[in-house]
């Protein structure tokens, strides 16, 4: 009932279909992540797998743009159509539809501690909770003074627990602050729907006419990268400070693809990762994986690349599953390989500032972060070398 039995263990991987958002500009790499995860895994068994277990991985991949008609979909694949032990993504956006059908998740998408409460202990984010996110990029905004004149607040998600997890954290905030600002909420994916581009032009019309000297954006890379254009449009040149939920790291693919290099220029991005054109065998668990992504599939990667980083990304979570596979031993149930996950040690992940420390009351990643410059005329992103934490 498990997934597990005396000689195999069953994990599904849960990926998005990256065809479709690579028309819109959003895909930073054209691989398939579920032949990616296949390789690591029959690393794996061609060792012998793991106590005596060979891993059988189901592939699930979904549409992303089909909201949560795919999600959905993809979600009972994961959890009805076999017993399976554990599922894993790199970006899978309902987690917590997983872990409700008795499924542990480890998942490198943001997750708010909202979803994370409501998983029952089966949920493990490899990311910083969206409200810390939410926090940090607010912190470094009033610090660095961004927030002293007329403040324009861009924020919202097809996902409404992360819109809803914004108001509740970072308005009271403003309000304390007794911050100048005009706020407007979307819950669209981006401008590409008509019902998203509807209101984007109406946010950045507010915007533009309010005189905003700085944007707060707290959306994903095709709203934001929207609102900058429309904004140049109407001839409004505000600063521009960005969340990471923005998936920033992939900000010169869309300047490149939208031709906002002038506009974005000088843009201020929170972060806890470094940039994946500054990944490269400096990091040693990136460079162990890409030599066994080298020997098994014959393809050297480029350092300093997207393709890079997503090879030591998705190796990486891979290993902490076979670590707490092995942890768990032979006595492997789903409450016993939980038991496993919360044991781990601190351990580094590519790109991330700090070690992933999972404990059993909080399973979400590192909270570290710094700032990433985005420098127009090169079109590249330079991480700060100063870090931060949360302040009290």
């Amino acid at each position: 009932d498990e997934g597990v039995t005396a000689d195999t263990v069953n994990l599904v991987a849960l990926n998005i279909d990256l065809a479709p958002v690579a028309e819109l500009g959003f895909a930073a790499s054209g691989r398939d992540m579920s032949y990616m995860s296949s390789v690591f895994v029959d690393e794996i068994n061609d060792k012998g797998g793991v106590c005596g277990r060979t891993i059988d991985l189901a592939q699930v991949k979904y549409n992303a743009l089909e909201g949560a008609t795919a999600r959905g979909e993809s979600c009972v694949e994961a959890t009805q159509d076999r017993a399976n032990l554990a599922a894993f993504s790199v970006a899978y956006e309902d987690p917590v539809c997983v872990t409700e059908g008795g499924v542990v998740m480890i998942d490198h998408a943001d997750v708010t501690e909202g979803q994370s409460a409501d998983s029952g202990g089966l949920l493990f984010s490899r990311k910083p909770s969206v409200e810390d996110q939410y926090l940090a990029t607010v912190q470094y905004a009033l610090d660095s003074g961004a927030l002293d004149g007329k403040v324009g607040v861009w924020y919202g998600d097809i996902r409404s627990e992360l819109s809803d997890a914004f108001e509740d954290v970072v308005m009271p905030i403003l309000d304390e602050a007794d911050i100048d600002y005009t706020a407007v909420r979307t819950d669209f994916p981006g401008p590409y729907v008509p019902e998203g581009n509807a209101v984007l032009t109406a946010a950045a019309t507010e915007f533009a006419s309010a005189g905003v000297d700085t944007m707060l954006l707290f959306v994903n890379n095709l709203n934001l990268t929207g609102l900058q254009l429309e904004l140049d449009a109407q001839g409004a040149h505000p600063r521009y400070v960005s969340m990471p939920i923005s998936a920033n790291t992939t900000n010169e693919l869309f300047a490149e693809a939208y031709g906002t290099r002038d506009i974005a220029d000088g843009m201020e991005y929170v972060t806890y990762t470094a940039s994946p054109t500054e990944i490269d065998e400096s990091d040693p668990v990136a460079r162990s994986c890409n030599e066994v992504w080298t020997q098994r599939t014959g393809e050297l990667v480029e350092t300093n690349t997207f393709d890079y980083q997503l090879v030591g990304t998705v190796c990486a979570i891979v290993d902490e599953i076979v670590a707490a596979l092995s942890v768990a031993g032979g006595a492997l149930s789903r409450e016993s390989f939980v038991a496993a996950l919360d044991s781990l040690p601190a351990h580094h992940a590519p790109s991330l500032f700090s070690d992933i420390d999972w404990l059993p009351d909080y399973h979400f990643g590192p909270t570290l972060f710094s700032v990433q410059d985005y420098q127009g005329g090169t079109n590249t992103m330079v991480t700060r070398a100063d870090r931060f934490e949360l302040e009290a």
